[in-house]
């Protein structure tokens, strides 16, 4: 079996599952640089959020909707702000089943 490089590896994930690799890796590789910077700091608490806290603040959905104005970038961002990894993991497996109900349905 012949090594591959990590450019040919991901060119295959999405030749393999399209847009939906993509999205999975995108929601990897954020979840990843989240981690590092919860890490980085030592974890995340109420008390001192740090940069982590404060970047997912801004890209996770308000709870308030009229808090929304004020940050509609987080219409998109907040699909990629996993900060835990059960949350992360179980939110990749809906994806990846629903996705592919959706794309039986209407196509890619």
């Amino acid at each position: 079996m012949q090594k591959q490089g990590i450019f040919q590896y991901l060119k295959g994930l999405y030749k393999q599952n399209g847009m939906l690799g993509v999205l999975i890796l995108i929601n990897a590789i954020v979840f990843a640089i989240l981690g590092l910077f919860i890490l980085a700091q030592g974890g995340l608490t109420y008390d001192n959020p740090g940069l982590a806290g404060k970047i997912i603040m801004k890209v996770a959905g308000p709870g308030n909707p009229e808090e929304l104005a004020y940050q509609p970038w987080s219409i998109i961002t907040q699909m990629f702000a996993h900060y835990q990894l059960t949350h992360f993991l179980f939110n990749m497996i809906a994806l990846f089943f629903v996705s592919r109900i959706f794309v039986q349905l209407l196509g890619e």
